[in-house]
């Protein structure tokens, strides 16, 4: 995945653990690529440098076969920990430890 490192959700889920930081350009994380936000979005022709940043980090996922492999693989370990059933056990785990 490459995505943009908004206040809250990509870094969380693209990194382990939570960091209290943003990103400052192009970020390899542990789990894909983050890129800064941007200050100013606007919707024209006009290119802007932060999109410039986005299209450099899609273009190091799809440019580097090794770098698209290796995140493939830990993306699909990282799926497993936002699944249904690894979901059910964590809640199941936070009620039994409220009734101790």
């Amino acid at each position: 995945a490459v995505s943009v490192d908004c206040k809250s959700g990509p870094r969380e889920i693209l990194s382990d653990g939570f960091y209290k930081k943003e990103c400052a350009g192009i970020e390899e994380a542990d789990y894909g690529i983050l890129v800064k936000p941007s200050a100013k979005r606007e919707f024209n022709r006009n290119v802007t440098e932060d999109d410039r940043l986005l299209a450099e980090a899609i273009c190091r996922m799809l440019g580097d076969s090794s770098k698209y492999e290796k995140y493939k693989d830990e993306a699909r370990n990282r799926i497993l920990q936002y699944s249904f059933e690894a979901y059910g056990k964590r809640l199941q785990s936070i009620l039994e430890e409220g009734g101790k």
